[in-house]
């Protein structure tokens, strides 16, 4: 009697429907807060996605890993966006950040909330303490 329930069970399974693969969770690097922004620069960039990774993607087609200390950060799976603290921000937003330049990782320098994944690109990452609307969407 088990083997027929075994062989019964092998059937079913062949014969469900394939199911596409969910998409699985962006994993957001993320450091303890560290206050406010450093405003020495301005940049904008493009809020794109591969695989789970997020990426700040500038004019030049160049990109950098963000590494956020904001006091809050939440992807979003089902709308597909990043809340920052109080402002939502949707892959393809463009969005604008204060700070130095990119750097390749040092993973022992931070003090981790979330880690990278292990399958993003960190040849080029930037700590975010303040994400920002570019100056061109800001309400006057």
């Amino acid at each position: 009697m088990k083997r027929l329930e075994f062989i019964l069970l092998i059937f079913l399974a062949a014969c469900s429907p394939v199911t596409e693969k969910i998409e699985s969770n962006i994993v957001v690097p993320r450091i303890h807060y560290t206050g406010g922004a450093d405003n020495a620069s301005y940049s904008e960039a493009k809020l794109i996605k591969e695989g789970k990774c997020l990426y700040l993607e500038h004019a030049d087609g160049s990109k950098v890993l963000p590494i956020f200390a904001t006091k809050t950060i939440d992807w979003n799976t089902e709308t597909k966006s990043l809340k920052v603290d109080s402002d939502t921000y949707f892959l393809g937003d463009k969005v604008a950040y204060g700070g130095g330049g990119s750097y390749p990782l040092e993973k022992n320098n931070y003090s981790w909330i979330t880690e990278v994944d292990h399958g993003c690109d960190t040849s080029q990452v930037i700590v975010i303490n303040k994400l920002i609307r570019p100056l061109e969407e800001l309400p006057k």
